[in-house]
């Protein structure tokens, strides 16, 4: 190889050292200045997991509420807890006491 060829030869490849070495300096300058918003996304992506981990928790006391709609039991707890109602054999005492 000639001198000449040997000279540009090596002025690419240092060009193309210094195209890569800018493109790794703007790289890594990008990547640090959007930390913050990568932080605040996991942040978030957090916040989001606790909220679906309550939604499927309150799902699955609905279906068990939903399951149970049909038992005598529940219908009984409901009727005597929300509505008040008493069977006709009962008794019921009120207190009048002030506590």
């Amino acid at each position: 190889m000639s001198k000449e060829k040997k000279q540009n030869f090596l002025k690419s490849t240092l060009g193309i050292g210094i195209l890569c070495a800018l493109a790794a300096i703007v790289m890594i300058i990008r990547g640090i200045s959007i930390q913050p918003e990568i932080n605040q996304n996991k942040q978030e992506i957090a916040e989001l997991e606790n909220e679906i981990e309550a939604a499927k928790e309150e799902q699955a006391e609905v279906d068990k509420m939903r399951e149970n709609a049909d038992s005598d039991e529940y219908i009984e707890k409901v009727a005597r807890d929300k509505l008040g109602m008493v069977k006709n054999d009962e008794i019921v005492f009120i207190d009048v006491s002030e506590e």
